[in-house]
């Protein structure tokens, strides 16, 4: 195992022993390495550093699969290969991910004149969200903004950000839904 793959172990061995400092530590020490690997294996190199931050997000409900004895980083390696695989299929027209089917309604109500319903029950539902959820909703899907721009803005990290958004995300679905 090379020093750079030992030292990604002990991150990941710190954190799923609870460390939540060692997770801020593999972020700032690996993330570069994973845009690499997230940059090849997309066929739209604009999901590189989303890929990555969805990858961070999702680390936590993963870090118990993890062997200390094991090579941490080519585990990490293949988490982001298989998370990149996702947005592939992603950019198909049949399969959109919820966020996709939120940004592309938000799209179509700021485009297009004719209200739809989905777009009218979305903007009420992101009218009742509070001022830093609508400037993060707003930042994401209505200018485009990456994570990483987003992050820059707010003096955090991308998975930060990412974390945010989906919970509004997921705030913003069940309100749709009732």
């Amino acid at each position: 195992m090379s020093k750079y793959s030992y030292k990604v172990n002990i991150y990941l061995s710190r954190y799923k022993r609870g460390d939540e400092s060692a997770f801020d530590k593999l972020y700032n020490y690996i993330a570069n390495h994973l845009r690499c690997v997230a940059y090849s294996y997309l066929s739209n190199k604009l999901y590189t550093d989303d890929v990555v931050a969805d990858v961070f997000v999702k680390l936590p409900h993963f870090i118990y699969q993890f062997d200390p004895n094991s090579d941490g980083y080519n585990w990490l390696y293949k988490i982001v290969r298989n998370v990149a695989f996702d947005y592939n299929k992603l950019d198909s027209h049949t399969k959109l991910s919820e966020e996709n089917h939120i940004n592309l309604a938000l799209t179509l109500h700021k485009v297009s004149s004719k209200d739809t319903d989905s777009a009218i029950d979305i903007n009420c539902v992101i009218s009742e969200l509070d001022a830093h959820e609508r400037d993060l909703i707003e930042r994401r899907f209505f200018r485009n903004q990456t994570f990483a721009e987003i992050a820059e803005c707010y003096g955090v990290t991308k998975a930060a950000i990412y974390k945010r958004l989906q919970k509004i995300l997921a705030k913003i679905r069940e309100k749709l839904q009732n």
